[in-house]
């Protein structure tokens, strides 16, 4: 390998397959024995770093190819690939790796690809289609995704490379395709020339643009597979060529810019598995003046803002730290990983300023900062109950009285009690009154985020509730935080999702109930209502809503991505279910994909667990779809989380086959569905593939 060594930093770079990575020079002086000897990854770690740290770092060496086992025949690699890349000049910017890099934070793990194994880092491959811009990135890209339990290869393509994508696609097989449409190629005749032409020709030349981007969208969507495509559309210029009279000037910037990012947005929304990467945003956010050029440069260079004092192709970090951390918060919403499905807040000094008990409600007619800081973090945790994800209190004081304060004033507020689902308010610790908050709700620790303003009360938690994330930002910053963490958001808010805080308090009524009367008198009594009936391409969002986030009852042990529970959706017959009782309308809440004699699938909402439909349910779809029939066959991956589904193919009547299969030898062993406590409705009728919405 090549070592570069700079006054701070190490730069080493592959010479074979051109991979690089830039380290502080305080972690490459820790690599040193590696030079020397062959080691192992224990060996490696000695007494200069700690385990974690070493692993990772072992890891990210091992990945680009730098550490190789000790017998690897490095010129037979040589042969079959003496270099990548098509010769064109590569950029870069130094943004090194140091110790702090590697040692990921509480709660933080690996979020692509398959764990090495070895206690390092997670292997994540993305690809970068477009200009310079995206090589300023890489290395961002790199040390923000160790930061994340990630140890991030990347591979540059320029947008007009003539190697059929697909193939450079399957071989290398990214976990995330990045396009950056936003080259100087792309941009320069109609940001540069196009200001200095008329109106007709502006008019062609964004039309034209529009065309080959939405071109590239398709294209690379297609070769993409099931792989998440991430696509740059274009940010307003700092200073608009037409300055203050863009607005009434014919095609000038704001209406081409928008009508490009019209055509980005409607090209992308075609396919499921791409998304639109925000420039725009980003430039409202932070400044296009401190993101982009434009204030010194021509707009067709659209690089990031650079150090006027160096004579070389130079960008600051601010735009490559922005887009590495947007590629990784992408990816985790596209593909819901570690999604937040809890949100538990204190009360006083979070949700509102002061001691509500001792002060009252009083801030509310004040035009203070504190005012509208807290209605701020009010609205954000209502949007969050929008998108379905459920909102609980955990608060020290009286119940009682602070619940009454809160309901006399709610008028005023942007949230009210009504909004949550449970109120844990008392003088226990915090900690144990959230881990009561997951039993009940029958949520993983995992999935609740925590707020709090007190810094105390923070530790109390991350200490003794283990796996419960904790959002350790002040106060001020909680509105950022919940609406821009990935974790937080979803591509499409169903009804079910809407009404999640209603049906999830109707479970916790019906519990209650449970707890006066025998199982089979109050299921009778809640007139439950099942409605069992072939899936139609309208319900494709919802079902692939419920597949990407059950994981108590799912045969299939692990959840899907959307583009999984599409394709799965497309080659199976599905079949949902439906529950009312007489507290609430769950609506879709089931669904099992029958592919041939085969139950590919079975997943149930945990909101309806208690009204025991699992079983009815598949004997239904069962009868109704043709699998009750000898030889039909069902299987269950087991995972820490789907203990509720274990027995339902036993309790059906199947017969252990091993290895998690179950088979139906005699289809009399069904159960009878005659005498239910609750009213059964199967639909007639076939239940057909539900590939005509999949890319809805």
């Amino acid at each position: 390998m090549s070592v570069v060594e700079l006054s701070d930093c190490v730069v080493l770079t592959h010479p074979i397959h051109l991979h690089r990575l830039t380290l502080r020079a305080d972690l490459w002086r820790l690599c040193g024995p590696l030079l020397s000897r062959p080691l192992t990854a224990a060996e490696f770690a000695g007494d200069s770093l700690r385990p974690d740290t070493a692993a990772a770092l072992f890891s990210m060496l091992r990945d680009r190819g730098f550490v190789v086992p000790e017998d690897a025949d490095e010129l037979e690699q040589a042969e079959r690939a003496v270099t990548e890349g098509d010769g064109r000049a590569r950029y870069l910017e130094l943004d090194p790796v140091g110790p702090g890099d590697l040692t990921p934070g509480p709660g933080v793990t690996g979020q692509a690809g398959t764990p090495d194994g070895e206690g390092g880092l997670t292997p994540m491959r993305v690809m970068l289609v477009g200009g310079c811009v995206l090589q300023f990135a890489e290395d961002a890209l790199v040390r923000r995704g160790a930061r994340r339990g990630l140890s991030v290869t990347t591979r540059h393509l320029w947008p007009d490379d003539r190697e059929p994508l697909a193939e450079q696609i399957g071989a290398w097989d990214p976990h995330l395709i990045v396009l950056q449409p936003s080259t100087q190629h792309f941009m320069s005749p109609l940001w540069d020339h196009g200001a200095l032409e008329d109106e007709g020709r502006r008019r062609r030349q964004a039309a034209a643009l529009g065309r080959l981007v939405a071109s590239h969208i398709d294209d690379l969507a297609a070769a993409a597979g099931d792989r998440l495509v991430l696509v740059h559309n274009f940010a307003f210029p700092a200073i608009s060529p037409f300055g203050r009279f863009d607005f009434r000037t014919p095609a000038g910037f704001r209406e081409l810019v928008g009508g490009l990012n019209l055509r980005i947005d409607a090209a992308a929304s075609a396919h499921g598995n791409v998304m639109v990467l925000d420039e725009q945003a980003l430039a409202a956010r932070h400044g296009a003046g401190r993101l982009f050029d434009d204030l010194y440069f021509p707009y067709g260079h659209h690089g990031g803002m650079p150090d006027l004092t160096v004579e070389q192709p130079n960008q600051t970090p601010g735009l490559s730290s922005l887009l590495a951390e947007e590629y990784l918060d992408c990816h985790v919403a596209h593909h819901r990983l570690g999604q937040i499905k809890c949100v538990v807040t204190d009360l006083d000094g979070t949700l509102w300023p002061g001691n509500a008990a001792e002060t009252g409600f009083g801030w509310v007619d004040s035009d203070g900062t504190s005012r509208w800081l807290h209605m701020g973090v009010q609205q954000a945790l209502a949007l969050l109950g929008r998108r379905g994800i459920l909102l609980a209190t955990c608060g020290k004081g009286s119940a009682e009285v602070t619940l009454d304060l809160w309901r006399r004033n709610q008028g005023r507020l942007m949230i009210s009690p009504d909004d949550f689902v449970t109120h844990r308010i008392n003088w226990e610790d915090k900690s144990a009154n959230i881990l009561r908050i997951c039993r009940d709700l029958q949520v993983a620790p995992e999935s609740v985020l925590f707020l709090d303003d007190n810094h105390v009360e923070r530790l109390e938690v991350r200490a003794r509730a283990p796996g419960v994330r904790v959002l350790d930002v002040p106060v001020h910053d909680f509105r950022r935080a919940l609406l821009s963490d990935p974790r937080c958001q979803t591509g499409s808010v169903t009804k079910e999702s809407a009404l999640r805080a209603v049906t999830t308090k109707a479970m916790l009524a019906r519990e209650e109930l449970a707890s006066a009367t025998d199982r089979r008198s109050f299921l009778r009594d809640l007139e439950v209502t099942m409605t069992v009936r072939p899936a139609v391409p309208a319900d494709l969002p919802r079902v692939v809503e419920l597949c990407g986030r059950t994981t108590q009852f799912n045969t299939m042990g692990s959840t899907l991505t959307g583009e999984e529970a599409r394709a799965s959706a497309a080659t199976s017959a599905v079949w949902t279910l439906s529950v009312s009782d007489r507290i609430a309308d769950y609506g879709l809440v089931g669904v099992v994909m029958l592919r041939g004699a085969e139950v590919a699938g079975m997943v149930v909402s945990c909101r309806v667990l208690g009204l025991d439909v699992a079983l009815p349910f598949l004997v239904a779809t069962l009868r109704a779809g043709g699998g009750d029939r000898p030889g039909t066959t069902g299987s269950i991956v087991e995972t820490a989380r789907n203990h509720p589904c274990r027995g339902i193919f036993t309790s059906a009547g199947f017969e252990p086959a091993g290895a998690g299969l179950f088979r139906l030898a005699d289809p009399g062993r069904l159960p009878s569905l005659d005498d239910l406590p609750h009213r059964l409705d199967v639909q007639a009728g076939t239940a057909a593939r539900v590939q005509e919405a999949a890319g809805a």
